[in-house]
């Protein structure tokens, strides 16, 4: 049997569900008298979360879909950046005996303008690409 909830425990559970959607919050352990007051929240929070993709996606001028797709790349492109960024002040501690602060700011720098570089670039092919297709 379990304890009735206070109305703070049910606040601070839809609030670690919100940080951490990985379960149905419904179906939480100990919090079986409230079920259906965690299912109503759940849906409604899909609802919104949903409502406001769209309403992203159609500001990008995307199709769902696409969206979702372009915010994983972007995702993805920040997380492989700042992992770029700490391997190389890893390394360059290991190998540069009193590595400072500067020198973070100044490889975190470098890498920055190699993913520049490399966007540009991708920008110009496909610009070339667009314009051989439309001759």
């Amino acid at each position: 049997m379990t304890t009735k909830k206070t109305k703070e425990d049910i606040e601070q559970l839809k609030e670690d569900w919100s940080s951490d959607l990985g379960w149905d919050i419904e179906d939480t352990d100990g919090f079986e008298e409230h079920k259906e007051e965690l299912l109503a929240y759940r849906r409604q929070s899909e609802e919104e979360r949903e409502s406001q993709l769209k309403k992203r996606a159609e500001e990008a001028g995307l199709p769902l879909e696409a969206y979702f797709r372009h915010r994983m790349l972007e995702t993805s492109a920040h997380d492989k950046r700042e992992h770029a960024k700490s391997l190389l002040v890893h390394y360059f501690k290991l190998a540069i005996p009193g590595l400072n602060s500067d020198c973070r700011v100044e490889i975190e720098s470098i890498v920055d303008c190699l993913i520049q570089a490399v966007i540009s670039e991708t920008k110009a092919a496909q610009l070339i690409e667009k314009h051989k297709e439309v001759k």
